[in-house]
């Protein structure tokens, strides 16, 4: 099993191992999704999703992974985004840019959602490009607990709301 650490554990096939966490979700490499009933053995992984059995289920979030500051673009749209965030002090930043819905998806943007876990010890800094899209909830957050998830939600006319573990800029 690799990745150990992270609330998102990603295996070859199936899990050999049993979760690190209870609630940690993982991923196999033919896109079954698996949640942890508890942590004491293997049989602990339960399959939630599988689309090799189930074609018309919905499609499940690709997990992609960042370790540096980077903007919203829309090859992260509908992701869930691991960010490495490396070291306690450490800070990555991740910029919604200016006027990026319609820049990135043309006059009707789709409704989008983007997950987004803290996996390091630093943390996440959510700001928005002063002329751009407005954060709803506030203009600078950030998510300093180790494995805490947010999720950005556009709601349309450059409107967005961030939701999770938040916690208020320092």
């Amino acid at each position: 099993m690799a990745n150990n650490t992270s609330h998102v554990v990603l295996f070859e096939s199936e899990p050999t191992e049993p979760p690190p966490s209870l609630g940690c979700h993982g991923q196999s490499s033919d896109k079954r999704i698996w949640l942890s009933n508890g942590t004491a053995a293997v049989s602990d992984w339960v399959c939630v999703y599988d689309p090799n059995n189930d074609p018309d289920s919905p499609k499940y979030s690709p997990v992609v992974q960042r370790d540096s500051d980077f903007d919203v673009t829309k090859d992260i749209c509908g992701h869930y985004v691991e960010v490495d965030t490396g070291a306690e002090g450490d800070t990555v930043y991740i910029v919604v840019p200016a006027n990026f819905e319609t820049v990135a998806f043309g006059e009707t943007p789709p409704p989008v959602e983007i997950h987004f876990e803290n996996v390091g010890q630093g943390r996440m800094v959510f700001e928005i490009d002063v002329s751009g899209a407005v954060i709803q909830s506030a203009m600078s957050l950030e998510v300093s607990r180790q494995h805490a998830v947010v999720t950005l939600k556009r709601k349309g006319n450059g409107n967005w709301t961030l939701f999770g573990a938040l916690d208020e800029l320092s």
